[in-house]
């Protein structure tokens, strides 16, 4: 039998991190968009053989060993063959990890012949998702997802899913070389950092409940981005002394500078960055700020895309 996942990538516009002695830690907003995403292709073998770029070689590599370690019947193909066909830059603020860590999982369960575990008891069992839930639970269902933080004994808890309207774009821009923050560096950080104020969370929780959400439930897109910017714009400022500024890299705080003096109502990071995001009403607005970031010269070491909103879970075919 031969399993192909297909996914999209998380974008993720900010945390609300009040601090380690608060119930609730590590809510936010975030969406699925259709690409980049990882086309996966998993298969038994006589021997494991991983398809892929050296860095996404070593990350499959690693997952493989973690579900094998963590599946107690032992029911996983003892070794398997795994072909990355399409993957999502690494430490880019797309969600990689978690998407890559789902869909090998996943496709192991599913050769195993279970497919009744759930995609949040993978993300446990391969050590993603311990922040925030949206990239787990976009994963299953897309959509735009509203987390209400993660609690010590409940986990993480996605609280409401709204369908982003289909002719939505979302531009979004990467650097080649710039990275996010991650692992012990991401750890550090947030040790180092104040915990937001009561104040700051409440403003937050307000733009989600009274603006953002309102906004997708009656497609209004210009009340809606100008709500998601607000909401970015101060989640970055308090990360700003970690992450060197409202934006992490340079450059695209020099882009997003640009993208609203053109008249974008909304850019903003995703996760630590650096991609950068603007959505637009349409395909058309969408195309037109796609030709303005090429022309710019501080663009040409970056990927420009525009991106539709993934209102589905990832894709699985299954081949007998």
């Amino acid at each position: 039998m031969n399993v192909e996942i297909r996914t999209g990538s998380r974008l993720h516009f900010g945390l609300l991190e009040p601090g380690p002695q608060q119930p609730h830690r590590f809510g936010g907003v975030g969406m699925m968009i259709d690409h980049p995403g990882f086309l996966i292709q998993v298969e038994p073998s006589a021997t494991d053989e991983f398809d892929a770029d050296a860095e996404t070689r070593r990350r499959v590599q690693s997952i493989v060993e973690r579900c094998r370690r963590m599946n107690a019947t032992g029911s996983l193909p003892a070794a398997c063959r795994i072909r990355v066909v399409t993957s999502i830059s690494a430490h880019a603020g797309l969600g990689s990890g978690t998407q890559l860590a789902l869909g090998i999982g996943r496709a192991l369960m599913l050769l195993a012949g279970d497919a009744s575990v759930a995609s949040r008891q993978i993300a446990r069992d391969t050590g993603r998702g311990r922040r925030s839930g949206i990239g787990s639970y976009g994963f299953d269902v897309g959509g735009f997802l509203v987390d209400g933080g993660r609690t010590p004994t409940d986990g993480v808890l996605v609280r409401q899913r709204i369908e982003v309207p289909g002719e939505w774009r979302f531009v979004i821009v990467t650097p080649h070389t710039a990275r996010g923050l991650s692992g012990r560096s991401e750890r550090d950080a947030f040790a180092s950092l104040e915990p937001m104020s009561a104040v700051l969370i409440r403003q937050l929780r307000n733009v989600i409940g009274q603006e953002i959400v309102p906004s997708l439930c009656q497609a209004r897109f210009e009340r809606f981005a100008a709500a998601l910017h607000q909401f970015g714009r101060a989640v970055g400022e308090h990360f700003a002394p970690i992450q060197g500024g409202v934006f992490a890299d340079p450059t695209m705080a020099d882009v997003a500078r640009r993208l609203r003096e053109r008249g974008c109502a909304c850019v903003v990071q995703s996760s630590w960055g650096p991609t950068i995001c603007a959505p637009c009403a349409d395909e058309f607005s969408a195309d037109n700020v796609v030709r303005f970031l090429n022309r710019l010269p501080v663009c040409r070491e970056c990927t420009i895309r525009a991106s539709r909103p993934l209102n589905h879970g990832a894709g699985v075919t299954i081949e007998a």
